[in-house]
């Protein structure tokens, strides 16, 4: 007679926690990326606007040089981008243009500690120009270079081109003789990166501040704050996207584009772009000098 013995509760409860711990590995190694984008993003923005603004507490005027703009952000002693090279890769020869093809390691200028790598974007090693009339007819001028970031650092997927199904790891920023950092391309419209938020008005003068808005993304606030107007007083307001060539990584379209160098058939950024957002103006936003501001909230 063949002696049958059923599992202990113990030797069940065995098997269901080794099943657990493969589902729970196997879950964040699908899309481990994916997972830590936002706060990989967020971290880099928020370090970037942090480390410009106090170093040019120390600055007679906005670098005119990119190898003096890539020195005061990997200076040591401000520490906002932790480098222990100290500026010394700095250099207008390592410098991209505003539509690089390749990121290659030879040309990073700053690395991070954190293993991010930075490449600087200039205009042959001056800052860009961008010329904008802004909604009250005055023509202004604003200077920039561009940031570009690997926020991954060697780990995959080590790419700029960027899809609804394989988010990119090298994403760019516009930092402005405003002191301001902007976010461009992906970004932008995705929110596996980041979230922004509206400051509306101060309604009681109790409060510091004005209330802030549920998060969406920065397309959409800068929209629902500002709507169309431009105004360099608040450079996120801009549209410097308009300065990229057609082909560039972090172009944005929400029309679609022959020459799109994520889908050849131009489909590109058309599906996130939402239908016509207007002001919200039941909050106080107005379309021209509006009293509402966007912020983009450090992700925890």
């Amino acid at each position: 007679m063949i002696n049958k013995k059923a599992m202990t509760l113990a030797e069940v409860l065995f098997v269901f926690i080794i099943i657990g711990i493969i589902a729970t590995i196997a879950i964040v190694t699908v899309k481990p990326w994916d997972k830590a984008c936002k706060y990989a993003y967020s971290r880099m923005y928020h370090s970037l606007r942090l480390a410009f603004y106090n170093a040019m507490l120390t600055q007679a005027e906005f670098p005119t040089t990119s190898t003096k703009f890539c020195e005061i952000l990997a200076d040591k002693e401000l520490g906002y981008i932790n480098t222990s090279t100290d500026g010394e890769n700095c250099s207008a020869s390592r410098d991209l243009t505003n539509n690089p093809r390749l990121f290659p390691d030879e040309k990073v200028q700053i690395m991070a500690s954190n293993g991010n790598k930075i490449w600087i974007g200039s205009n042959a090693g001056a800052p860009f120009i961008h010329t904008e009339q802004e909604s009250s007819g005055v023509t202004s001028k604003t200077k920039y270079y561009l940031v570009y970031v690997d926020i991954n650092g060697d780990k995959g997927p080590n790419t700029a081109m960027w899809s609804e199904k394989k988010l990119s790891d090298i994403v760019a920023f516009a930092v402005t003789d405003g002191l301001t950092v902007i976010p461009l391309g992906h970004p932008e419209v995705d929110n596996r990166y980041i979230n922004a938020h509206i400051v509306y008005p101060q309604v009681n003068e109790d409060e510091p501040d004005g209330r802030v808005s549920d998060d969406m993304t920065y397309y959409e606030a800068k929209r629902k704050a500002w709507g169309n107007n431009v105004d360099s007083s608040d450079n996120m307001s801009l549209n410097i996207q308009n300065d990229l060539p057609n082909d560039s990584y972090f172009k944005l379209t929400n029309t679609g584009s022959a020459l799109s160098p994520y889908y050849p058939d131009g489909d590109s950024y058309l599906d996130f772009f939402p239908t016509p957002i207007s002001v919200d103006s039941a909050n106080g936003c107005t379309e021209v000098s509006t009293p509402c501001y966007v912020d983009i909230y450090e992700y925890h």
